[in-house]
C-alpha cells in the first residue's frame, strides 16, 4: 500500500485538510499532481502557490479544468471524503486494487475504533508498512515469499531465484569465544566469524567448524524446501561458478547442481539450461478455481445526490425515521458532553459531521439548538470559559449506586446542577435531580441551583 502513488496522494490529501499551512505535504501534493497532470513546466505554479494555504493552495487547478474545494474535506465522513477526492480529481478511471483496498481500509478502521480524520491518519501511519493488498488465490498472480514461509504449502508453480547461497560465507556471522593466554583479561570475546579462528587454537577452531557445519546444513534445507514446494513445474536460477579447470564449488548451492548434473551424466560446461520432464500448461484444481468477478471500471457517486445514504450510528439523519432516537437525546446528549463553553459549539458541530455522528443537513438545526441552550437566559452563565464544570462523571454513592448527571458546574463549595430531557416532564426526573443534589450535599456542597433542560420542540428550563 505504501507504494502507491494514489493512496498516499489521498492520505496526503485528507492530513492537509487538517493541516492546511504543511509545506511538507503541499510539495508532496504537488509533486503528485505534476506527475499525474504531466506537467513539464512545475516550478512557477509551485513557487507561486506554496505560500498559499487551505483551499488557495490549489487555485491553479482551475486551469485544468479540475474543481476541488479542500472545505467540503471536513464536511464529509472519512469515507466519503476520500470518494470526493478520488472524484474530483478522477484518480481511477478503471480498477485499482490499492485504491479499493484503501477504501476498504477506511471503511473498516472507522466502523471499528476511529471516526474522524486526524483519528484515521494516526491509525494509517501506524499501519502503512504493514498493509498490503490481498490477492485471491484463484487470480493469475504471483505470490513472493521466503523459503522459510513456505514450508509446508503446496503451489503449481516455483521459482527459486537466486540460488547462489554459499555454506561458508560467514560475513554476517559473529562467535562468543574464550580467550587464551595472553589475551584472557576478558575471558570472552563477541568477534566477527571468521577462517582465522581455525588457527586460534582448539577451542576456538571447534567453535568455528561447528558453526560452519551449521550453515552447510541450513543450505541443504533451503534448498530442499525450494525443491519440495512444487507440485507441477520448478524452476532454479542459479550462477555457473567453476574454476578455470571446470571445477564446481562444492561449498555453493551452484556447485551441488553441477555435482548433480555430473552424477547423472548430463552436465556439459557449454549448456546453461537443463530441463527435466515436459513443460505443460499449469492445471488448477477446481477446488482454487473460483468465478472472481474483476471490476474493470472504479465506481463512486456522491451521496449528497440521495442516490445512496451511508448511515453509521443511528439517529445519524435529522427530520427522518430517526427523528425519535433524537429527540430522545441520543445525539444532543453527545455533543453536549463535549461542550464546555458556548463558543465550541460550532466546533463540535462540525467534529460530529466529520466523524459521522450527523449529517451535514442537520447540522444547522443542531447547532440551533445547542446555542439556544448555552444562551438561553438562566443557563448562559454556566457556558462560560471562566466556569468550573464536569460533565458526565459518575459520582458514587455510599451504597454502591453509580449516578452520572449531565453536568455540573461548581464554584467555590456551590454546586449548579443541569440535567437534559426529552419529552414532556416527568416527576421521576425530579426525583433523578433531587438525588444528584443529595449525593453532592453529603460531599459537603451546597446546592446553588437544579435545572432540568427540555430539548423537545420549543426549548423549556424547569428550576426544581
Amino acid at each position: 500500500m505504501a507504494n502507491s502513488p494514489e493512496v498516499n496522494f489521498i492520505a496526503n490529501l485528507l492530513e492537509f485538510s487538517l493541516s492546511p499551512k504543511d509545506n511538507i505535504l503541499k510539495l508532496e501534493l504537488f509533486d503528485f499532481l505534476a506527475e499525474f497532470l504531466e506537467i513539464e513546466n512545475r516550478y512557477p505554479i509551485i513557487s507561486s502557490n506554496l505560500s498559499k494555504d487551505g483551499k488557495a493552495f490549489f487555485n491553479w487547478l482551475k486551469e485544468y479544468d479540475i474543481n476541488f474545494n479542500l472545505d467540503e474535506i471536513k464536511q464529509l465522513s472519512v469515507y466519503e471524503a476520500a470518494e470526493y477526492i478520488i472524484r474530483s480529481f478522477s484518480l481511477v478511471e478503471t480498477s485499482n486494487a490499492y485504491v479499493q483496498f484503501f477504501l476498504d481500509f477506511i471503511f473498516e478502521s472507522t466502523q471499528k475504533a476511529t471516526a474522524g480524520i486526524a483519528d484515521f491518519i494516526d491509525l494509517w501511519k501506524q499501519e502503512i508498512e504493514s498493509l498490503s493488498i490481498v490477492v485471491p488465490k484463484a487470480e493469475d498472480a504471483v505470490q513472493i515469499m521466503t523459503i522459510h514461509k513456505s514450508k509446508g504449502l503446496e503451489f503449481p508453480v516455483v521459482i527459486y531465484p537466486y540460488a547462489n547461497s554459499d555454506s561458508k560465507s560467514t560475513r554476517m556471522d559473529s562467535l562468543w569465544l574464550p580467550m587464551e593466554p595472553p589475551l584472557d583479561e576478558i575471558p570472552m570475546n563477541y568477534l566477527s566469524a571468521s577462517d582465522k579462528m581455525l588457527n586460534w587454537g582448539p577451542k576456538a577452531s571447534d567453535i568455528y567448524t561447528e558453526l560452519i557445519h551449521q550453515k552447510e546444513l541450513d543450505t541443504l534445507n533451503v534448498l530442499y524446501v525450494a525443491c519440495t514446494r512444487a507440485s507441477q513445474q520448478l524452476y532454479l536460477l542459479s550462477k555457473k561458478e567453476i574454476d578455470s579447470k571446470g571445477n564446481e564449488k562444492a561449498y555453493k548451492t551452484s556447485g551441488l547442481l553441477i555435482g548433480f548434473l555430473k552424477e547423472i551424466g548430463r552436465w556439459d560446461s557449454n549448456i546453461n539450461t537443463y530441463e527435466f520432464g515436459e513443460i505443460g500448461v499449469p492445471k488448477t484444481s477446481e477446488k482454487n478455481s473460483s468465478a472472481n468477478i474483476i471490476s474493470e471500471k472504479f465506481y463512486s457517486s456522491a451521496t449528497q445526490n440521495q442516490a445512496v445514504n451511508i448511515v453509521t450510528k443511528s439517529g445519524m439523519l435529522w427530520d427522518s425515521k430517526q427523528e425519535e432516537a433524537i429527540e430522545k437525546g441520543e445525539i444532543l446528549h453527545e455533543l453536549l458532553a463535549q461542550i464546555d463553553y458556548k463558543e465550541q459549539v460550532k466546533p463540535v458541530v462540525a467534529q460530529a459531521v466529520n466523524d459521522g455522528i450527523i449529517t451535514k443537513d442537520s447540522a444547522e438545526k443542531i447547532e440551533k439548538l445547542l446555542l439556544e441552550i448555552t444562551n438561553h437566559p438562566q443557563l448562559s452563565e454556566y457556558y462560560t470559559e471562566s466556569a468550573t464544570n464536569f460533565n458526565e462523571r459518575d459520582i458514587l454513592s455510599p451504597e454502591g449506586k453509580r449516578l452520572r448527571p449531565d453536568r455540573i458546574n461548581f464554584s467555590g463549595k456551590t454546586a449548579n446542577i443541569i440535567d437534559y430531557k426529552t419529552g414532556k416532564f416527568d416527576i421521576s426526573h425530579e426525583a433523578q435531580i433531587n438525588s444528584y443534589a443529595g449525593i453532592l450535599e453529603d460531599m459537603g456542597y451546597q446546592i446553588g441551583s437544579k435545572n432540568l433542560v427540555y430539548t423537545n420542540k420549543a426549548l423549556k428550563v424547569r428550576h426544581v
